[in-house]
């Protein structure tokens, strides 16, 4: 995981820094590291024209340094101060000339208000320092027209603000450089690739003497007319290594099953919690959910079963939609939050938020879902271009997926992953509390991030346009063994 650090934070660990006598070093670094990215974009310095926008601050002097150390390396560098003059401006009045590469080093993570950029000619590259001026730091939303940078040379942290929001359609390529800062404790992190060698194939790897039932996940998914629901997450659960999928769905005595090695069983619906209790007892973990429809009689039947599950419950798609009761919001929050804690993940997107909370997500997605998290006592996965998932402690953010996702039955194949992961890595291991925190809600949240993780990463292997949700079992599968091919 890569630490995620809010303005705040960063704010004061330059405070601690100055205190320390320790700034001029800093920015001496960062200098440095923006000079040396930027001869990176450049392919070489000599000659090169640079313009660099330097605002009053740390930002503005990081900008100073870099141009001292580009001049040295050859190129001819301008520098020209922030102000209410230049707004707008082509980088060409700005500098009467032409350049190579504009340095944005007006005011990074500091700025409040709006920014009016100047504005860069077709061909010539951007290189944000620290934050592209204009994106605030913490929610990724756009005040007034920010820089759009190619690149961004960040220090000591990722910011919230170059992950969420707009940030990352402003940001670019995210560099990350250490200078010697230390940003301090965050409870917000970045998943990474390494997270999942650590744990699925790691503390979650498949033993010698592990069997079937180690790894089993209870399925409470699909309906006449909505199989193709339970089908998707079936397959995602069987691909990320559940070594059994026993599958219950209410019916109404056609026979229809999803296609699959699942064990499927059609149940009456006033039957259907007392099979799950059933069902359960051998299974490590319960999705519940997808295509599974939105009558009274299944909600009344999902409230038992969440109300009295002894294993970890991911609940999406028609589950949520049981407990908003058409619409309800305080209904919602009110029936989840009378369930057990400790055992419960939620997995809506941006319209099932709206439903579960009555409000529209705001601007500030990571605290929005932290908030529900504690409201509800359980993690929320909040599904999105970047994803945030979030116990009432600490929140993980996932960006390696793209558009390709946005397609039916997407998410639940993501489901079923998550239902998979949570059955195969287990809870209280002393490896996953290391990278997660000892909470049985941290844990979740950790492995549920990971499984929207190897979701992302696996569309990547797709096709770049078309790629449908049936793809993606499968590709999970390829990912993940080319992962353990990796090691």
């Amino acid at each position: 995981m890569k630490p995620v650090v809010t303005v705040s934070s960063m704010r004061e660990a330059d405070r601690k820094a100055h205190a320390q006598g320790l700034l001029g070093e800093l920015v001496a670094r960062a200098g440095w590291a923006t000079a040396n990215s930027a001869r990176s974009m450049l392919s070489g310095t000599y000659g090169k024209r640079v313009g660099v926008i330097a605002g009053p601050g740390n930002n503005g002097n990081d900008g100073r340094v870099a141009a001292k150390v580009l001049e040295r390396w050859g190129a001819k560098v301008d520098v020209v101060a922030v102000g209410p003059e230049i707004a707008g401006k082509g980088a060409g009045e700005i500098f009467g000339h032409g350049i190579d590469l504009l340095i944005d080093a007006a005011y990074g993570t500091g700025f409040r208000g709006e920014y009016s950029a100047p504005i860069s000619p077709d061909g010539v590259q951007v290189l944000a320092v620290d934050m592209p001026t204009g994106i605030d730091g913490d929610t990724g939303v756009a005040l007034g027209s920010p820089q759009i940078a190619d690149r961004t040379v960040t220090f000591a942290a990722l910011k919230p603000g170059l992950l969420v929001g707009a940030g990352p359609d402003f940001a670019g390529l995210v560099e990350l450089v250490d200078i010697g800062l230390d940003p301090g404790e965050t409870n917000i992190h970045l998943i990474e690739d390494e997270d999942v060698t650590q744990t699925v194939l790691g503390a979650g790897a498949r033993g010698r003497c592990d069997h079937k039932w180690s790894s089993a996940v209870c399925l409470v998914s699909g309906s006449p007319g909505m199989m193709g629901a339970a089908n998707f997450a079936a397959l995602g659960a069987m691909r990320a290594g559940a070594g059994m999928v026993r599958h219950l769905y209410p019916g109404s005595g056609d026979g229809s099953s999803p296609v699959g090695e699942a064990v499927s069983s059609e149940v009456e619906v006033g039957e259907l919690a007392g099979r799950v209790e059933t069902e359960a007892k051998r299974c490590h973990s319960l999705v519940v959910g997808p295509g599974l429809g939105r009558s009274a009689d299944v909600a009344s039947q999902l409230r038992e079963i969440l109300s009295s599950s002894a294993i970890p419950i991911i609940l999406d798609a028609d589950g949520l939609f049981a407990f908003a009761e058409g619409g309800d919001s305080s209904s919602a929050a009110g029936g989840l939050g009378t369930l057990r804690g400790g055992n419960l993940v939620i997995t809506p997107h941006e319209g099932e938020f709206e439903r579960l909370t009555g409000a529209p997500l705001s601007d500030d997605r990571i605290g929005d879902v932290t908030a529900l998290s504690k409201r509800l006592n359980c993690a929320v996965l909040l599904k999105g271009p970047t994803t945030v998932v979030s116990s009432p402690e600490r929140a993980f953010l996932v960006n390696s997926g793209g558009p390709a996702l946005a397609t039916a039955g997407s998410g639940d194949v993501l489901s079923g992953i998550a239902g998979a992961f949570v059955a195969r890595i287990g809870m209280g291991r002393p490896e996953i509390m290391s990278r997660s925190g000892s909470t049985a809600l941290d844990q979740l949240a950790y492995i549920v991030a990971v499984a929207a993780h190897v979701h992302g990463r696996a569309s990547q292997l797709g096709l770049e346009l078309g790629l449908i949700a049936g793809d993606l079992p499968l590709l999970v599968a390829k990912w993940l063994s080319q992962e353990v091919y990796d090691l």
